[in-house]
């Protein structure tokens, strides 16, 4: 199955006032043997409505500088807003990491804990 992924970088002064966008969509997440349910707005981060609907879901810093909160990326195109170091290696992997996805589609997701572990991103070491 392919996945449809745009990244962008995000222009925050549309969020509010985007009219042409679907209002929300639905978000079904797996992490570990429970699937969740919930809607996220178009300009809500996917775990900011996580968070809004009581499911809990890794976080570390929540602003996209760690993979804490790294999801396999089945289905939906997603928007990247600004500040995520590993964006596009991530992408590249089929991840999105939750705390800067602005959903653009419905979105099924996939949040296993142990399955992150090949997401870190490590900084590249400059040699002097």
């Amino acid at each position: 199955m392919a996945i449809d992924t745009k990244l962008a970088t995000m222009d925050y002064s549309t969020l509010k006032d985007d009219t042409t966008s679907k209002s929300s969509y639905k978000i079904l997440i797996q992490l570990g043997s429970a699937n969740y349910e919930f809607t996220c707005r178009h300009n809500q981060t996917v775990l900011d409505a996580a968070e809004e609907a009581n499911v809990e879901l890794p976080i570390s810093c929540g602003i996209g500088m760690c993979t804490e909160c790294a999801a396999f990326l089945n289905e939906g195109d997603v928007e990247l807003g600004e500040g995520s170091v590993c964006a596009d290696e991530c992408l590249e992997r089929g991840y999105t990491l939750l705390c800067v996805t602005y959903p653009r589609s419905d979105l099924k997701l996939r949040a296993d804990l142990d399955d992150n572990a090949d997401v870190v991103w490590q900084p590249q070491q400059k040699n002097n």
